[in-house]
């Protein structure tokens, strides 16, 4: 029998996404803004774009040491913009669905590239710029991959903190503090550019308790189950807010 080619359901969901957010007036103005946080070199690329999709083009475009270098930036920049981050992940979109597609066997969501997308945000925000100069591109991929899915075959579970049953609801109750507060207000906003519900509740939870595992043992799963959705629930965390923005 013939095997059915099914699309990437995920994957399309984000490029339906990109294609709104690519030419949207506050994403072009974002884009200009960073100009004047990027080398002279790069700065005019960020000043005359148009729409973001012109970026993505200047960093697969055949002058290697140029794109490389523009990718770079971007992935500087989504350190503390959520859009650049966006962006750098469009970038990526094709390479991670290569890559994780012999993964799907191990993927909790089903689509292993929904997986790697989570785990290429965390690539993303830990990439080391400094160091890592070269072939940008591949590393997050490569970087991606592995948090996705190597990662947990190739070692052990971490252990986790124990945390007597009678106590994990007086954990989730955690005290308030000014990271709290920020989180709040990053909850708050994220509710009213449409994320689930049962995302922000994860991401509440994991923040009390300061462990997947005792996540896990309150909803009865594994620690890895609450790791992938917390990446996905990240995901879409990330994508509201550049919207948002």
């Amino acid at each position: 029998m013939t095997e059915i080619h099914r699309p990437h359901r995920f994957s399309d969901r984000l490029d339906a996404e990109w294609q709104h957010t690519a030419t949207a007036r506050r994403t072009v103005r974002t884009i200009h803004s960073w100009a004047e946080l990027v080398p002279t070199a790069d700065a005019a690329r960020f000043g005359q774009l148009t729409d973001a999709q012109e970026l993505i083009d200047a960093t697969q475009r055949a002058d290697g040491d140029a794109g490389n270098s523009l990718l770079l930036q971007l992935v500087g920049l989504a350190r503390h913009d959520a859009l650049a981050g966006r962006i750098v992940v469009q970038r990526l979109l094709p390479g991670l669905i290569s890559a994780a597609a012999k993964y799907r066997f191990l993927s909790e969501a089903g689509d292993p590239a929904e997986d790697a997308v989570g785990a290429a945000w965390i690539a993303i925000r830990n990439y080391d710029i400094a160091r890592r100069t070269r072939h940008v591109a591949a590393g997050l991929i490569s970087d991606a991959i592995y948090l996705a899915f190597r990662r947990d075959a190739r070692r052990q579970l971490p252990a986790e903190t124990s945390t007597e049953p009678r106590l994990l609801g007086e954990r989730v109750a955690c005290p308030p503090s000014h990271a709290l507060v920020e989180l709040a207000d990053v909850v708050r906003t994220a509710r009213l550019a449409g994320v689930a519900l049962h995302d922000l509740d994860l991401i509440r939870a994991l923040v009390c308790t300061g462990s997947p595992g005792a996540v896990a043992r309150q909803q009865c799963v594994t620690p890895r189950t609450i790791r992938n959705r917390r990446d996905r629930a990240i995901v879409r965390l990330q994508q509201a807010l550049a919207i948002a923005a």
